[in-house]
C-alpha cells in the first residue's frame, strides 16, 4: 500500500481523479487495461459511491495511453442528441472528427439538415435540425459513423454516465411510439458500435437499465455483451489509511485528533464507500470536531441528516 497518498483533500459533491483520488487499484488498472484493448465494461450501483470517480480516473489514464476518449455525463439529457451529440463534440482529435464527418458526407441518402447537424457535432459549423428528422435518418447516419470508426486504427473508448437516466428522459411518463424508437435506437446504435475491435464503452448508472428496459418494452438484454463491474467498499484497512490521509491533510488542521478518534467515525459509518468517508469526514471537520465527543455530536446532529438525503433518498 505504499502507493497510497499520505494526504487527501476532503472533498465531497462531484467526481475527483488525480491526487484528489483515493487510488483503487483493484478496480481501476484491469478496467483501463480492459477497455484499452476493446472490451466494454458497465459499472451500475448506488449513487455517491465513488462510480463517477472510477470512471474520471480510468478515463485519465486511458488518455496517458494514447487512447481517444469521450466521456459524456448524460443524466439530465434526452434523445439520439443528447447521448451522441455529447460523444461525438467530446472526442479528442481533430483529425478523427475529420474521418468522421468525411465519412458521413459520403454516405448517400442522408438529408442535409441531418449531416448539418452532424457536422455541429463534429466542430464543422452546421445547423440543428428536427428530432423528427434525425429519428427518421438515423440509421443510415449512425451506419456512416461505425463504418468511419471501423475505418479508423485509433483505440477509442466512449464514456456514459447515468445513461438509464437518459433513457428515461427520452421515454418521458407516457412514451409514445416516436419515443420508444428513439429509447431503441439509442441501445441499438451502442451495440452496433461495440462490435468495432477497437472502440470500447464503459456505462454507468445508479439505476438498473434491466428494470427501465422491462417496464417500458426494451431489449432487457441491451448491454448482455458488456462486462459487470461493481464498487466495493474498503476493506477496514484501506478505509483507515484513507481516513488517516484526510486528517493529515485537512486544513485548518485538526489538532488533538487521534487514533480513538479514527476508529469512532469509522464505527459510526454504515459502510466504507469513498463518498460516505468524505462526507463523514467533512461534516467532523468543518465543525473542527478532533475529540471522540465532539465527533460523536457532529455526526449525531449533522452526519445522520444527511444520510437520508445525500444516500437514501437518492
Amino acid at each position: 500500500m505504499s502507493d497510497r497518498p499520505v494526504k487527501l483533500r476532503s472533498f465531497y459533491g462531484t467526481e475527483v481523479s488525480g491526487t484528489d483520488f483515493w487510488p483503487r487499484p483493484e478496480v481501476v488498472d484491469p478496467l483501463v487495461l480492459s477497455l484499452a484493448k476493446g472490451q466494454s465494461h458497465t459499472l451500475f450501483g448506488l449513487r455517491r459511491i465513488g462510480k463517477s470517480s472510477v470512471m474520471m480516473e480510468a478515463e485519465r489514464l486511458l488518455k496517458a495511453r494514447g487512447v481517444a476518449v469521450s466521456a459524456a455525463r448524460v443524466e439530465g439529457d434526452s434523445g439520439l442528441e443528447g447521448l451522441f451529440g455529447k460523444l461525438l463534440m467530446g472526442l479528442p482529435s481533430d483529425d478523427l472528427k475529420s474521418r468522421l464527418l468525411r465519412g458521413i458526407e459520403q454516405a448517400r441518402g442522408i438529408a442535409q439538415p441531418v449531416v448539418a447537424l452532424a457536422k455541429q457535432w463534429l466542430g464543422s459549423g452546421g445547423a440543428s435540425t428536427s428530432e423528427t428528422d434525425l429519428r427518421a435518418y438515423w440509421p443510415m447516419l449512425s451506419e456512416a459513423l461505425r463504418k468511419s470508426f471501423e475505418a479508423n486504427a485509433q483505440r477509442m473508448v466512449l464514456i456514459m454516465d447515468e445513461l438509464p437516466f437518459l433513457i428515461e428522459n427520452t421515454l418521458g411518463k407516457n412514451p409514445d411510439a416516436q419515443r420508444l424508437q428513439a429509447a431503441r435506437n439509442i441501445l441499438a446504435t451502442l451495440r452496433d458500435w461495440r462490435r468495432v475491435p477497437h472502440v470500447g464503452m464503459l456505462v454507468a448508472g445508479s439505476i438498473g437499465l434491466r428494470g427501465v428496459a422491462l417496464r417500458h418494452g426494451l431489449d432487457p438484454g441491451a448491454f448482455n455483451d458488456m462486462l459487470a463491474e461493481t464498487i466495493q467498499p474498503l476493506d477496514e484497512g484501506e478505509a483507515r489509511l484513507m481516513l488517516k490521509a484526510l486528517v493529515a491533510g485537512a486544513e485548518p488542521e485538526l489538532k488533538g485528533w487521534s487514533d480513538a478518534c479514527t476508529e469512532l467515525l469509522l464505527r459510526s459509518l454504515p459502510d466504507t464507500h469513498t463518498g460516505l468517508l468524505q462526507l463523514a469526514f467533512q461534516t467532523v471537520a468543518l465543525r473542527g470536531a478532533a475529540t471522540p465527543d465532539a465527533i460523536e455530536s457532529a455526526l449525531l446532529n449533522h452526519f445522520d441528516p444527511k444520510l437520508s438525503d445525500q444516500f437514501f433518498g437518492q
